[in-house]
């Protein structure tokens, strides 16, 4: 009990800070693209992302409608470009913090609206972009846009997800489900939300016309996009090419069963996203995956590995860094510890972990600002007298004086996760289990929660890795 305490404990501050970047309103705005560049011809294009430290970055990115002439099932570096620009142009832009809260146009939705115009794509529609980032249900903002082809009978249609910037809807990827569902629900029910719309804008512009679909996204995105893009493939109206980033796991299906159907899924192995939920929960993402190559001595990969780091700093002025592989193993087993399976977290700890990051990415408005709110503010307003009885036993709990008796702060991500631990009724450790647990144990347990711990965990989901990797060297050597 004491060790899968610990487990819990550790892990609930990981996985919290591991998904790093409103629900959508089924409200669509539309515009109006007008571009001189014609289709026929290549063409750069520039962009613009929030990256991984809240910083926006630019990039360029080519286009030509030739590059849609191949078959989906062959992987295109260009084309996985192409997708990388759109996935993280939309991403949340703007002062995401000065407008948190609010409903209606900010000017989300500015970065994937100006890439698609610069793209020549028409017919634009934004879905969710005006919701409040504290909304917590399972939806996503994405974008529809489409094109005609030149010299071809066919239409592009793309699908863009949002994958960042998109607030407490984060805690939607820790509804993981029961045994008995095939797909992560949170992202499989978001994949039906969009869905939805995405056939609509089919029947109204391109009923029975020949078409290809881009479906892409980033992180949370990518996670809706590949059960978005499986759902396309099974219904078989036109050529889909799926590029996903950072994706995690999605399903418990045999995903062999869709092996080179169009979809890809781009994988830094030190990203611990991409390997959320584990496999030995069953799952795994549908399509083909492309693995970056973990970090050795020999030549080849070191000089891989110097061509990235060089365009990462050319990008953020700062060396890229890597989570050495023992601590992502630490982080693998103590998810596997924390329950007995799938079944175990969704009945017990689902509630826990998504109270965590919906507080984790809730704000409210004080003096003109957006702030987060107290914790125990926070937790009041939503449980009343549970959580001041929750509140109350961590004062009282065996656990902290124990651990205070010998002169340890605990950090305050621990406290808020027994409170709501207390709130769901999940087992807490006595005074007995805590007096018998080494030094070097809780020693451990105060390292994963220093900054620089979370940082070394964090870095390697941020998308200018991604993108270093896609603008240093031909990816297509890593598929598995």
């Amino acid at each position: 009990m004491k060790q899968k305490l610990l487990h819990i404990l550790i892990i609930s501050h990981i996985i919290v800070f591991s998904f790093i970047t409103s629900a959508c309103s089924t409200v669509a705005r539309q515009e109006k693209n007008v571009n001189n560049n014609s289709g026929s011809k290549k063409f750069d294009a520039e962009y613009t992302f929030v990256g991984g430290e809240g910083v926006e970055i630019s990039d360029t990115v080519w286009y030509s409608d030739s590059m849609f002439q191949i078959s989906s099932e062959k992987f295109s570096q260009d084309i996985a470009k192409l997708s990388f620009a759109l996935s993280v142009s939309g991403f949340s832009s703007g002062d995401t913090v000065a407008n948190w809260g609010v409903e209606g146009n900010v000017g989300r939705e500015k970065n994937i609206s100006t890439l698609l115009n610069k793209l020549n794509f028409k017919n634009a529609e934004f879905y969710g972009y005006n919701a409040s980032l504290n909304n917590t249900s399972s939806k996503a903002a994405f974008a529809i846009a489409s094109k005609k082809l030149h010299n071809t009978n066919s239409s592009l249609i793309a699908v863009i997800i949002r994958g960042g910037g998109y607030g407490a809807e984060w805690s939607d990827n820790f509804f993981v489900g029961s045994d008995d569902m095939v797909n992560h629900n949170g992202f499989a029910n978001t994949a039906a939300y969009v869905e939805k719309y995405v056939d609509q804008y089919l029947n109204k512009h391109f009923s029975g016309k020949s078409l290809k679909l881009l479906i892409c996204g980033y992180s949370r995105g990518a996670a809706v996009a590949n059960l978005l893009a499986e759902k396309y493939c099974s219904k078989k109206i036109g050529d889909i090419f799926a590029y996903t980033f950072a994706t995690p796991n999605t399903t418990t299906a045999k995903t062999s069963d869709l092996y080179g159907n169009g979809i890809f899924n781009i994988i830094n192995p030190y990203d611990t996203v991409t390997s959320i939920p584990p496999v030995e929960w069953g799952f795994g993402k549908f399509g083909t995956n492309i693995v970056f190559p973990l970090h050795d001595n020999s030549e080849d990969v070191k000089i891989l590995y110097e061509n990235v780091g060089s365009y990462y700093e050319s990008l953020t002025g700062k060396t890229i860094s890597y989570t050495d592989g023992d601590v992502i193993k630490s982080l693998t087993d103590a998810i596997l510890s924390l329950t007995n399976g799938r079944g175990e977290f969704n009945r017990i700890y689902e509630p826990v972990f998504r109270d965590m990051a919906e507080y984790s990415n809730h704000k409210e408005l004080k003096n003109n600002k957006w702030v987060k709110p107290k914790f125990s503010d926070y937790v009041i307003e939503k449980y009343g007298d549970r959580a001041r009885k929750a509140l109350k036993a961590l004062s009282d709990n065996s656990m902290i004086i124990s651990i205070d008796e010998i002169g340890i702060e605990l950090p305050r991500h621990l406290n808020n996760f027994m409170v709501l631990a207390n709130i769901h009724s999940v087992p807490q450790p006595d005074e007995s289990q805590i007096s018998q647990m080494p030094v070097r144990v809780l020693s451990d347990l105060l390292l994963a929660f220093k900054e620089e711990t979370i940082t070394a965990v964090s870095a390697p989901h941020y998308p200018e890795v991604y993108l270093s990797w896609l603008k240093s060297c031909d990816i297509s050597q890593f598929i598995s």
